[in-house]
């Protein structure tokens, strides 16, 4: 990977943590595509991509999504696998306009309301009543 450093898009699994290592090396990445990335808890590391403007983190082990407002770029963002997480730290990322839901574990879909670029949230029936409920009709599309 590291004789790819113009690598713009990068799908990869199971990602180990020195692979990890040259994936941050990357600075030209623009997608990436993640599953089942050892030692990652957060997104924190992930700040490192400057250009990165479409996240998918398959990833059953993240406990936080803590540094999501270090990634600055990031207009979509997709999380599959993950334990219940806080959504507040979506509040913090200046360009997110799509959240692809439909992978996650929610109990409180109230930070959304906070997430002033957001145009679209992408969730299942049950995601999308649970929205409607802690928010009312939201300024933002809900797609089943």
């Amino acid at each position: 990977l590291s004789a790819l450093p113009k690598l713009r898009t990068l799908f990869l699994r199971p990602v180990t943590a020195p692979q990890l290592e040259t994936i941050l090396s990357l600075s030209e990445i623009r997608e990436l595509f993640l599953w089942h990335v050892q030692g990652m808890a957060d997104l924190t590391p992930l700040a490192q991509l400057p250009h990165l403007t479409y996240l998918f983190l398959h990833q059953d082990t993240l406990a936080s999504l803590e540094g999501a407002g270090d990634l600055a770029q990031v207009q979509t963002l997709q999380i599959l696998c993950a334990p219940p997480l806080d959504l507040s730290p979506l509040t913090e990322m200046p360009k997110l306009s799509t959240l692809l839901a439909a992978g996650l574990t929610v109990s409180d879909w109230t930070p959304l309301d906070d997430c002033g670029q957001l145009v679209q949230v992408q969730c299942t029936a049950d995601q999308a009543d649970a929205i409607r409920q802690a928010l009312g009709e939201p300024e933002f599309q809900l797609v089943v």
